[in-house]
């Protein structure tokens, strides 16, 4: 099936599911067309830009990024109608963005001849954050910068921008990580000397996520940077060597770090405080067990009872709305972007 055919489908499930939400929220089903006709309009005009400039492209990825999208707008419709709207703007930046991607032929030989450039304006882009991030969930931790009304997690554009940067650095050295290797005890490691750069941009990124107790984006940063180096030369041992090395820093911030040390012993143990700290964590498996297999349908859950759902838990939002075979479609949409 073509790329027409296949983002049929999710443009589909978009509108049955808008249309299922208003519905069970007692709304009427039209005063969800603007937005949908909006979406629909911006997929389908990047699917044509597309095939004009890139006719050889894979024909799976829009699909599933579409559908992905339509998960996460259904959800936003459940938890906070009232930011769909802005949703469906942050739409028209993402594909105006991948046009200007997809049609820029030398955007990649650009980041591959400024790519320190690059990861330099991502670690400005973290401490533009530490200056001035806003806390909007009282979480104790503030990733978000705030224009107006609108608020946006910088570090969303530097997990790019420093992936941009590794994958220009790691790919000029790609024979010699594939040649040498040094050991340490019983860790073989990448060589140093090459890979040296890479880690300093990588480690100053860290440790600023570390300085603002961001925790789940340093331990992502760590992991895409190994995973890269996999990739880029093919050697699994050191991927074995960069999942020690995580378990040894995960522990290390286990114990030094308060924050890791109270999440940790929530996910581990929730109902030792059910009415407090665990309480997020408990109605998020409630919701879960709700679901059952095939969920209780889109605008039927009470995702109210979730603190924070739309922005911490919409996996569990779609796990009670969609079930068990909503949350399974979710991780295999994932595993083929990947």
């Amino acid at each position: 099936m073509t790329e027409t055919g296949l983002l049929l489908f999710p443009l589909g499930c978009l509108g049955a599911g808008l249309g299922a939400v208003a519905v069970a929220r007692q709304a009427r089903p039209e005063s969800m067309l603007p937005l949908l006709l909006g979406m629909a309009a911006a997929w389908l005009a990047l699917h044509v830009i597309l095939v004009v400039v890139c006719p050889t492209a894979d024909q799976v990825m829009l699909p599933t990024a579409a559908m992905l999208f339509a998960l996460g707008a259904i959800v936003i419709a459940t938890t906070n109608p009232n930011s769909l709207a802005r949703q469906a703007i942050w739409l028209g930046v993402g594909c105006a963005t991948c046009t200007v991607v997809a049609s820029w032929g030398g955007l990649v030989e650009l980041i591959r001849r400024y790519r320190f450039t690059v990861a330099v304006g991502a670690i400005a882009l973290v401490l533009v954050t530490l200056v001035i991030g806003v806390d909007p969930n009282a979480s104790g931790v503030r990733i978000w910068v705030g224009f107006g009304d609108y608020l946006f997690q910088p570090s969303e554009l530097v997990k790019i921008l420093m992936v941009g940067f590794l994958a220009a650095y790691l790919d000029d050295r790609r024979e010699l990580l594939a040649l040498a290797d040094y050991r340490l005890w019983f860790l073989r490691l990448p060589p140093i000397p090459y890979v040296a750069p890479s880690l300093v941009m990588l480690g100053a990124s860290l440790v600023l996520f570390l300085v603002q107790r961001d925790l789940g984006i340093t331990f992502l940063f760590f992991g895409v940077y190994m995973a890269m180096l996999y990739a880029t030369s093919g050697r699994g041992v050191f991927l074995l060597s960069g999942l020690v090395a995580l378990g040894l820093a995960a522990y290390l911030a286990y114990r030094a770090f308060p924050v890791a040390h109270l999440r940790f012993d929530v996910w581990l143990d929730p109902w030792s405080d059910p009415s407090g700290r665990g309480y997020q964590v408990i109605q998020g498996l409630v919701a879960f067990a709700t679901g059952g297999v095939i969920g209780v349908g889109p605008g039927k859950g009470a995702p109210q009872l979730i603190p924070a759902a739309n922005t911490d838990y919409p996996f569990a939002v779609i796990g009670e709305e969609l079930g068990m075979l909503g949350t399974l479609a979710v991780v295999a949409l994932y595993v083929v972007q990947a």
